[in-house]
């Protein structure tokens, strides 16, 4: 069994890689040079003994098994350890480049044939010199030396021969040679040693009896051949269907993959697609409602730092900024003799004009991608103390966005001009929602708007640090204010 040829490149690919043949040129040369090195006469006596183990291992050659469509093996090792401790290492070598010709008539790539005979002289040889350190092979040794000497040079054998063919092998089917060795060899190494005793035998059975003693070993040769052919036929369904598993797991993560790759893609086209809906919507707002240059981005804005202050993120920060974007989108209801009407609304008109929310509530309630807006666009004009509309909530049953976004919208609308007065000064505007707080709004969201005003972090305040300085007091004012209203409430009920 002592090697596995090079069975074809990877798939797709004309002739063998540059790589590869460089790799084969590289183990010829080596071969070369240690027959150069080691050059020897042959004595005449040991001639009958090389053309019997030529026979040997060119028969064992030829008898090679396939290996599930990877290469092929063979039980030459034995003869070519028998030839590395009988013959030297230039008759070693020599037989070793006779065995590996033996695959006659040639059908493979050139390069394939040159490298299986360059690759068993190199073993044959480099196994010649370990053999000729080791005891137990000459005539006179006790038998018993025989085991460790054989063990040795099958080890050695299994370590040279699979370590040139397992890098052939990666290179030219690229893949890692930790998995070629791992899936193709592993399994070979025990039968190696078993073949390192039966060589050292063989070698020894040469020595005593001559060349006819080392042709009837030949028997067990065969017989071995047998059994490799036999383990061979009944594992080859198993790997079959371990590859058929592999290439369908292989398929089936390339389809995941594929449909993920889909999947985000569909979902980055529908994030585009809702952000467009939006701005449509928003745009249509602005022209119906004339709302003053810059007023929904300041409210947004200011709305989404409110959010983000009182501790919102992910999707709630995300249904925050929209319901912020389409809170009037039921104003497209009403019409635009009430909508832009220059006075004063009539009790009537009022009533058209507050079913605005309850439109727009059914209108984003319908869309599943408008429907996290739904709960801010009914409830934005709802009062903490329950005198708001369309239902009359108070307190915290107001959905938090809803007492989010009043505030800011609140403070946008004081802070603006309009056509029929001029905007409150920012630190006025602060002391109102300040004064608010109980009726209007929230107090918990009053004290986290004052905490953003007073630290500068509210859009739209003035950058001045005068105008932060009054905002900080007004806010001051507020707290204590506060304070002590709340110490007025808790004396009586402590009495």
């Amino acid at each position: 069994m002592a090697t596995i040829t090079v069975d074809g490149g990877a798939a797709g690919r004309d002739g063998p890689a540059p790589v590869v043949v460089a790799y084969v040129a590289t183990v010829v040369v080596a071969a070369g040079a240690l027959a150069w090195l080691t050059l020897r006469p042959v004595p005449p006596a040991t001639w009958p003994l090389w053309l019997a183990l030529a026979a040997l291992g060119v028969v064992a050659r030829r008898q090679r098994l396939d290996l599930y469509a990877r290469g092929s093996t063979s039980t030459h090792l034995i003869v070519l350890i028998a030839g590395a401790a009988t013959l030297g290492p230039t008759g070693a070598l020599a037989l070793g480049l006779v065995v590996g010709l033996a695959t006659w008539p040639w059908r493979h790539a050139p390069h394939r044939h040159a490298f299986d005979a360059a690759m068993f002289a190199l073993v044959a040889g480099l196994l010649a010199a370990l053999a000729a350190r080791l005891p137990g092979l000459m005539p006179g040794t006790a038998p018993p030396l025989l085991v460790p000497t054989g063990l040795a040079l099958g080890a050695a054998g299994y370590v040279l021969n699979h370590g040139l063919l397992v890098g052939a092998m990666a290179l030219d089917e690229q893949l890692a040679p930790a998995a070629i060795w791992r899936e193709r060899f592993a399994w070979l190494g025990p039968h190696y040693l078993v073949f390192g005793l039966l060589g050292a035998g063989l070698a020894r059975v040469a020595v005593d009896l001559g060349p006819t003693g080392a042709l009837l070993f030949g028997a067990p040769l065969f017989a071995i051949h047998l059994a490799l052919q036999q383990y061979v036929a009944r594992t080859m369904g198993d790997v079959a269907a371990l590859r058929a598993a592999h290439d369908q797991l292989a398929e089936e993560k390339a389809a995941v993959e594929g449909a993920h790759a889909a999947l985000a893609a569909a979902h980055a086209e529908l994030g585009r697609a809702q952000a467009a809906t939006r701005a449509a919507l928003l745009g249509m707002l602005r022209a119906r409602d004339h709302e003053t240059e810059g007023h929904s981005e300041r409210v947004v804005g200011g709305t989404l730092a409110l959010g983000r202050h009182l501790g919102l993120a992910g999707a709630e920060l995300e249904a925050l900024e929209l319901g912020a974007i389409l809170h009037d989108l039921g104003k497209v209801g009403v019409p635009d003799a009430i909508l832009h009407k220059p006075g004063p609304l009539t009790d009537a008109e009022w009533a058209e004009m507050r079913r605005h929310p309850a439109i727009g509530h059914e209108l984003t309630a319908r869309d599943p991608a408008l429907l996290p807006a739904a709960p801010i666009v009914r409830h934005h004009h709802e009062r903490w103390d329950g005198t708001g509309y369309p239902d009359g909530l108070g307190g915290a049953a107001i959905p938090l966005g809803a007492r989010i976004f009043t505030l800011a919208d609140t403070f946008d609308a004081m802070t603006s001009d309009r056509p029929y007065r001029a905007g409150l000064a920012p630190a006025a505007a602060v002391a109102e929602i300040a004064a608010q707080a109980g009726r209007q709004f929230d107090p918990a969201v009053v004290a986290a708007f004052l905490e953003l005003a007073a630290a500068g972090g509210w859009p739209g305040l003035p950058a001045s640090d005068d105008a932060r300085l009054v905002v900080r007091r007004r806010a001051s004012d507020w707290r204590r204010g506060a304070s002590a209203g709340a110490a007025t409430a808790d004396g009586p009920r402590g009495r």
